[in-house]
């Protein structure tokens, strides 16, 4: 399939961008909000991510088709079961890109990056296993704030020159989604189409978003 025709598939519909990450509690994001604030001496520019799609990328799995979605929560709901609750914590700022506009202004995070990993890990195992491709890259935990970013002098934030301090950051992580990437009124939205809840002690609860309603299970 050439690509104009595949992107004129994805337009009609055909196809949903997809990605799993963890969804951020309201206290986390309004503390990434005061961060910001706080780096706008630093900037002359910048396109900040919408408050409401700040995220921890677990894995990106690109377009797909709609009838897979039931099939791929399935699995994702077998690597929710081998996972308990950790916790996280803010980290200090940093960039990707080395030149004046920077690709990406981001948050670091501490904690249990060992628990994050291997949730990680186990997702991308049990994605492979059903045979959904996995793109492959060199993971760095993070929440990105903004792209394309112009500092001013034309040089990134010194990561001592920010309050991060890691007390009162700290939250738990008890659960991951599957997102869809899509555009609502011009702007770029991160919709939840399934939440996995990670294994507790005696029940674990997965709720699934479909186009058509909603469905809750317990297991």
């Amino acid at each position: 399939m050439s690509n104009n025709r595949r992107r004129r598939k994805v337009e009609r519909g055909d196809f949903l961008r997809l990605f799993i990450a963890i969804e951020l509690p309201e206290e986390i994001i309004a503390e990434l909000d005061r961060l910001r604030t706080g780096l706008a001496g630093e900037i002359n520019k910048a396109r900040f991510v919408d408050r409401s799609n700040l995220h921890i990328t677990l894995q990106f799995l690109g377009e797909m088709e709609p009838a897979m979605v039931g099939k791929l929560t399935d699995q994702l709901r077998c690597a929710a079961l081998q996972q308990r609750p950790f916790v996280l914590r803010l980290g200090k700022p940093g960039v990707f890109g080395g030149k004046n506009p920077f690709r990406v202004l981001w948050i670091g995070l501490e904690g249990d990056t060992q628990a994050l990993g291997t949730l990680r890990s186990n997702i991308s195992a049990a994605l492979t296993g059903a045979g959904f491709p996995v793109p492959g890259n060199n993971y760095q935990p993070h929440i990105t704030l903004a792209r394309e970013i112009y500092f001013i002098n034309s040089r990134p934030v010194r990561r001592d020159e920010i309050d991060c301090s890691p007390a009162g950051k700290a939250f738990p992580v008890e659960r991951f989604s599957l997102l869809e990437s899509t555009v609502i009124d011009r702007r770029r939205r991160y919709c939840p189409l399934a939440t996995f809840f990670c294994r507790i002690v005696r029940t674990v609860k997965c709720e699934f978003y479909y186009i058509t309603g909603r469905k809750e299970q317990e297991f």
